[in-house]
């Protein structure tokens, strides 16, 4: 239970660095602030991840904890959870899996920056979306593969 465990093992380890990120993969919204709470002033950052889709809540807490609820993804902005919208979209009709493949159109780099002071208080939290434009080809089948 990482509500149990976070206080505990961010005191262990300020006793070794006072620069401490920690990316808390999760779902929902609730659990990923929870935590944020539970651990200001405990860390320099808390970074949420999962859900592939980069939040605007970037903020500083009171205790000097840097947070937002999803620092977002590298690769297509035009995905569905990072796969190919057509593939999961049938799979979403029919009720069957299908081969999935990674979305490669609109690619982008998403993410946050943070400054932090000597002793580990985050000062601030700029989050950044860069779009590329190399566009990447489709794609190939192996010629071993498509016999």
């Amino acid at each position: 239970n990482p509500y149990q465990i976070i206080r505990p093992l961010l005191e262990e380890l300020r006793q070794k660095t006072p620069f401490i990120i920690v990316d808390f993969h999760a779902l929902a919204t609730a659990e990923k602030k929870t935590l944020f709470a539970l651990a200001d002033g405990y860390c320099a950052a808390v970074i949420g991840s999962h859900t592939r889709v980069q939040t605007a809540d970037e903020r500083v807490l009171p205790g000097g904890t840097a947070c937002i609820t999803d620092a977002g993804r590298t690769g297509s902005r035009l995905s569905a959870g990072g796969l190919a919208p057509d593939i999961v979209i049938q799979e979403y009709l029919t009720g069957i899996p299908t081969w999935s493949r990674e979305a490669d159109a609109d690619l982008a780099i998403q993410g946050v920056v943070i400054e932090v002071d000597a002793a580990g208080r985050a000062i601030t939290i700029e989050r950044f979306s860069h779009s590329s434009d190399v566009q990447t080809p489709p794609p190939t089948i192996p010629s071993a593969l498509s016999k």
